[in-house]
């Protein structure tokens, strides 16, 4: 037998045009390369350079012959793997991107199949075992493009240009940036595309998931409201579509399958915009704030928003105003699955706050602010403040642990704590404290104007009953106050007693105090067993409550007895004034109805 030893071959090979084998003949063609192939020893060396040209995969037809090249050599040493690294070098060619993504072994399917302006240098290397399969996959590319469109399954108001894309493969793991300037498919603003960058970072993961992170900016970006509620499925009546500006610098991360389907989103977004007008019909907002028109028109200085699933959270700061006088906010907002979790600070200056039910006023112009701390439970719709404080120079509204019901209309399920320190429209100086023990209640205090509560009493005003404010009040009321004004110069000093509330009704009470220091005041009421509710009150001198009736003027010295009885809706009762000194009496009739 004959054995060949020591054996050396070289070869030298130039052509024009060359395909490869048909699983690659829609993507590129060689022309004018050479091939230099050496042997020896068992030991084979391949180098070939050489220009290529992609075709269109459409039409089938030689496009594109720019001075592209492609480097390459394949290396064997004996029973070794092949061994193949190259380059592959492109000038600008208008191509499908998705074609040099499958020359990469890269699935990016993101990406719109659009035919794109593109130059590229792209670094590979790879070993082939005996089975002829591929070994140690490494690949490194830079591609630069003009303009890139996402797929239209993704919906993306925004399309790619001037941009670069980096690719890294290795073995089955892939790493690609993208490096690019945006602009919106709908610009009629024109807005500067210099100004609005981004950046996508797309790799594999273990779970056979695509993950994405996109990074981008917007300098003064003008866009209209309703290109957000459209792409990003948002549904808000109150936000009319309008124009506003932004500046922002955003993070985005999510993951898709195979189906691109979207998991794992992530958002993070710093952002400023400029004025956006909010129309929300409040009329409880109008009833405390008479400027408010059902409009709120914002500013963002600083805001930042995190966003998870079923989870957000809002930070930031800015400017508000009910009537273009601005005052500024600070707001910490979290909401996870159905629960919204809040702290707010609001400054008031520019705004009058009128509470009739309390006499209190703040004109304009005048500093104060309010700041809030609570959360909504969207399943119940109970509002929670745990902290709720207004704050105008020396006068000060204090709430804690306050829980009110949102369910057709506004009811107070509970509070532990009311502070009060202002004094009123009237002058009047109120500093009264409400503190809840175990389900009961002490008010106390040192001055507190009830005028309007006196007189809503007396005129049989049923919609002013502070009871009705409850859900189902079921507590006793203790009471010390040292002064309850009546009037400019009548008041009750040294107010003590008791109520025994049920069902969000008065079940009986005892009150006494002194009326101008000196006069007696004894208010009782009691429920019996059998329903029926019995009330006596006692004044001397009862010209502050007197006054109030209209038919009677003048009324001086004197004593009120009043008896009522009441059964079920019926009630009897009896009026007596006695001792009295009454310059006129215009309605005698209804006076001598009153008393009898």
């Amino acid at each position: 037998n004959r054995i060949i030893e020591n054996f050396e071959f070289k070869s030298n090979l130039k052509f024009d045009e060359l395909f490869k084998k048909k699983k690659y003949q829609n993507l590129i063609y060689l022309k004018s390369g050479e091939i230099e192939t050496t042997y020896v020893n068992k030991n084979l060396s391949i180098n070939l350079i050489s220009g290529f040209s992609f075709i269109d995969s459409k039409n089938k037809k030689k496009v594109n012959k720019d001075q592209n090249v492609l480097k390459l050599n394949i290396a064997k040493k004996g029973n070794e793997n092949f061994k193949i690294k190259g380059n592959l070098k492109n000038s600008e060619a208008h191509i499908d991107p998705k074609v040099l993504f499958e020359i990469l072994k890269t699935n990016f399917d993101i990406l719109s199949t659009e035919k794109v302006l593109i130059s590229s240098n792209n670094e590979f290397e790879f070993q082939i075992d005996k089975n002829n399969k591929i070994k140690h996959l490494s690949i490194n590319s830079i591609l630069n493009y003009d303009k890139l469109n996402f797929n239209k399954n993704l919906q993306s108001p925004i399309y790619l240009e001037g941009g670069k894309i980096e690719t890294f493969i290795k073995n089955k793991n892939y790493n690609v940036k993208i490096d690019s300037k945006y602009s919106f498919f709908k610009d009629e603003y024109k807005n500067k595309k210099n100004n609005q960058k981004i950046i996508f970072k797309v790799k594999n993961n273990k779970k056979n998931l695509v993950d994405i992170e996109t990074i981008f900016q917007t300098n003064k970006l003008k866009i209209n409201t309703r290109e957000f509620s459209k792409y990003l499925n948002l549904n808000i009546n109150s936000i009319k579509d309008q124009d506003i500006i932004i500046t922002s610098k955003n993070k985005i991360n999510l993951s898709i399958n195979k189906k691109n389907i979207i998991s794992n989103l992530k958002i993070n977004s710093f952002l400023n915009f400029e004025k956006l007008s909010v129309n929300y019909k409040s009329n409880i907002l109008k009833k405390f704030f008479k400027v408010y028109d059902d409009n709120i028109y914002l500013t963002g200085d600083s805001i930042e928003i995190n966003y998870t699933k079923n989870s957000t959270e809002i930070t930031g700061k800015g400017k508000y105003s009910f009537n273009e006088k601005y005052d500024d906010y600070e707001i910490k907002f979290f909401n996870k699955n159905n629960l919204y979790e809040f702290e707010t600070f609001f400054n008031l200056n520019n705004i009058p706050i009128k509470i009739d039910q309390i006499n209190y006023f703040k004109k304009e112009n005048k500093l104060s602010n309010i700041n809030l701390i609570g959360s909504y439970n969207k399943n119940n719709k109970n509002l929670y403040l745990k902290e709720a404080n207004l704050s105008e120079e020396n006068n000060k509204l204090q709430f804690s642990n306050l829980t009110l019901e949102l369910i057709n209309g506004i009811k107070i399920k509970n509070i532990d704590k009311l502070e009060f320190n202002y004094l009123n429209d009237k002058k009047k100086l109120n500093n009264i404290n409400l503190i809840k023990y175990n389900n009961n209640f002490k008010l106390t205090g040192k001055d507190f104007d009830g005028r309007f509560l006196i007189n809503n009493i007396i005129k049989g005003n049923k919609k002013s009953n502070f009871l009705k404010l409850f859900k189902n009040l079921n507590s006793e009321i203790s009471l010390n106050l040292d002064q309850f004004y009546l009037g400019d110069k009548s008041y009750l000093k040294q107010v003590v007693g008791n109520l025994v509330i049920k069902n969000n009704k008065l079940y009986s009470g005892i009150i006494d105090a002194n009326l101008n220091k000196k006069n007696k005041f004894s208010y009782e009421l009691k429920t019996t067993v059998d329903n029926k509710k019995i009330t006596n009150l006692y004044i001397d001198e009862p010209e502050p409550f007197i006054k109030n009736y209209k038919f009677i003027k003048g009324f001086k010295k004197g004593k009120l007895e009043f008896e009522s009885t009441k059964i079920k809706k019926v009630s009897k009762s009896k009026l007596k004034i006695y001792d009295f000194k009454v310059k006129e009496v215009p309605l005698l009739a209804k006076v001598l109805t009153l008393a009898s």
